[in-house]
């Protein structure tokens, strides 16, 4: 179910009218349309409507198709075990099904998908981004049109972030939570932007050695993982405070105390993952 159709079983549920509901929000046939071509809506007007018809965030998103997601979750773990294995067979035929998958549904999921592959499969096999430009700029162009990114639109940004440039990616991290704020604490959103801020610092000031948007994002980071849940993004945060604070003059030896909680916490292989990263 997309958007549009979400809203439109919602509202037709809670007996609105589209003038009732759209009412001091958008006309009734900005709404219309809306709801019958699957116009673009911005956050602020969904987060209107919502309001209106009662509803959380979190539920708008349990309404989308969450059933049809989980299924092409499979894609992932069919490319993973791939890469895996170095199975170039196995990539290859799972490219070809996601084109055949695209032509006969003209979802755009899988040509997503299929551009994502063969940027993270060329990188990974030849440790380069050079031939993935077009696949790359397919999926900025599709990340630039979408009005209000989901998990789906978010997911992409997470895995391809090594494929952006520095700028892109700040700038999508702002503009991320600038519309997503607002109830972001509430929604299963809040977990991966905080997974994405912890990989934007990791790529950012670990690898790239980019201290200009390290602060910014530290704070971000700070902000949306206070809860005790999210204490090893805070171990890491601290890590990170240390790093911008030292730039060059880092060393591990600055962050033993960081990196000795998280072996005695149990995340020892992501303690060492860090050390590679750092070191």
């Amino acid at each position: 179910m997309e958007s549009n159709q979400v809203i439109k079983a919602l509202r037709e549920e809670r007996g609105f009218t589209i003038s009732n509901l759209a009412q001091d929000i958008m006309s009734r046939e900005a709404l219309n349309k809306f709801e019958i071509r699957g116009t673009s809506l911005s956050s602020d007007k969904l987060t209107q409507i919502l309001d209106r018809l009662n509803v959380t965030y979190e539920e708008y998103l349990n309404r989308l198709d969450m059933s049809s997601l989980d299924t092409k979750k499979k894609y992932d773990t069919l490319f993973k075990q791939a890469i895996t294995y170095g199975n170039e067979e196995k990539y290859q035929a799972l490219s070809l099904h996601l084109l055949q998958k695209y032509q006969e549904t003209n979802d755009v999921f899988y040509a997503i998908k299929k551009e994502q592959f063969a940027i993270e499969y060329n990188y990974m096999q030849k440790h380069t981004l050079k031939g993935s430009e077009q696949g790359i700029e397919y999926i900025i162009a599709y990340l630039n049109r979408i009005e209000t990114w989901g998990k789906f639109e978010i997911s992409i940004f997470g895995s391809c972030m090594f494929a952006f440039t520095n700028d892109y990616i700040y700038s999508n991290l702002n503009r991320l939570n600038r519309r997503i704020h607002s109830f972001i604490a509430d929604s299963p959103l809040h977990s991966d932007f905080a997974h994405i801020l912890l990989n934007a610092l990791i790529l950012l000031v670990a690898i790239r050695k980019d201290y200009t948007y390290g602060p910014k994002l530290l704070e971000q980071l700070l902000e949306y993982t206070h809860d005790p849940n999210y204490m090893y993004e805070q171990i890491c945060a601290n890590i990170f405070r240390k790093l911008i604070e030292k730039k060059e003059a880092f060393t591990l030896t600055d962050v033993e105390k960081e990196l000795s909680i998280l072996n005695y916490l149990g995340y020892s292989e992501m303690a060492k993952n860090m050390e590679e990263v750092l070191g």
